[in-house]
């Protein structure tokens, strides 16, 4: 780590080889990469293949190049196409008179060196990507933008399991990062499953009754709320659960007013308008108010009205996060 930046060494990307790696390396000695395409023309194709350039490009390797990981995922088959093409003329001595200006984009397709214009993927897309590729989260943590909802709902974090007593009974917010299914002499399905939170990590035993229950949230990407007891021995703590629910279940259930906080000078009546139309657009049985904030002199609260009720969904936080730059919804 180097101020705000960490270096991380590629032969640890997974499905990065060892003949790839020196294929990027070999040519990054006689120049920096300046975009995508100028790597696959570099690069021996024959060994940088399209699973490794897609888990770097996942891994977040291409981020210095300036475009966003969708884009680049986009494009990719188009431009290895046209850097095989190129790399073949060389090796024939058959090279373009204008290089690889001169290929012929296939209709539809992006000039050498453009990039599509499209939005970067959701977050918690990318996250999952970052997870695949390294085996842990860079840019963010899935459950940190629901951090309100887990301070509301959970009443403990796994750092703090050691402080509790055996048998207390618990809730605890987190995601799946690992789980061993097995059969019991009854021939009943459970699981052992390792939850974790922005602070650790906890192992769940699920016996068959609970398993039964939950056993599609477990095999999913969702946070979840684990309710249950906690078996406390000398080295470990393990909680026993009795329940587990999505955190979204448990926002949609338990949720009574979605706010949505405001702050100017910045804000402007298009934003308005749109917000409208995402509130039509994930309608539900929850109050809805706007929180106005105007920094170093008020706040108002306005209650909106019954047509203008609202789901406490991941959705609706999303889409209000696109229109204003900033997460601006708490569910109450």
């Amino acid at each position: 780590v180097s101020e705000d930046s960490m270096r991380f060494g590629l032969g640890a990307v997974k499905g990065v080889g060892a003949a790839a790696l020196d294929s990027i390396l070999e040519v990054r000695k006689e120049e920096t990469f300046e975009s995508l395409h100028d790597f696959c023309e570099r690069v021996d194709l024959r060994k940088v293949n399209k699973k490794v350039i897609e888990a770097l490009v996942k891994c977040g390797a291409f981020a210095s190049l300036g475009g966003k990981r969708s884009q680049y995922i986009a494009v990719l088959e188009e431009v290895m196409e046209g850097a095989q093409k190129l790399q073949k003329e060389k090796a024939l001595g058959q090279e373009s008179l204008f290089g690889a200006e001169e290929i012929v984009v296939a209709p539809g397709g992006h000039g050498h060196g453009q990039l599509p214009e499209m939005d970067e993927w959701a977050e918690n897309v990318l996250l999952s990507f970052e997870k695949e590729a390294l085996g842990f989260y860079i840019t963010g943590h899935p459950l940190a933008r629901h951090a309100d909802a887990i301070k509301r709902f959970a009443t403990c974090d796994s750092a703090g399991l050691v402080d509790r007593a055996d048998k207390e009974e618990v809730r605890i917010c987190g995601i799946v990062a690992g789980m061993k299914e097995l059969m019991t002499k009854k021939g009943d399905r459970m699981a052992f499953v390792t939850l974790e939170d922005l602070s650790g990590s906890v192992e769940v035993v699920v016996f068959p009754e609970t398993f039964a229950q939950a056993s599609e949230e477990l095999k999913g990407e969702e946070p979840l709320l684990a309710s249950g007891t906690l078996d406390v021995g000398e080295e470990t703590v393990k909680l026993m659960a009795t329940e587990i629910l999505t955190l979204r279940e448990v926002k949609e259930r338990l949720t009574r007013r979605v706010r949505f906080r405001l702050t100017t000078p910045g804000l402007d009546e298009d934003q308005l308008r749109s917000l409208r139309t995402v509130m039509e657009r994930h309608r539900g049985n929850c109050e809805s108010v706007i929180h106005l904030v105007i920094p170093n002199r008020s706040e108002t609260v306005i209650a909106l009205p019954e047509e203008l009720k609202v789901a406490a969904n991941d959705e609706i936080m999303d889409d209000t996060e696109k229109l204003f730059g900033y997460n601006v919804v708490t569910f109450e």
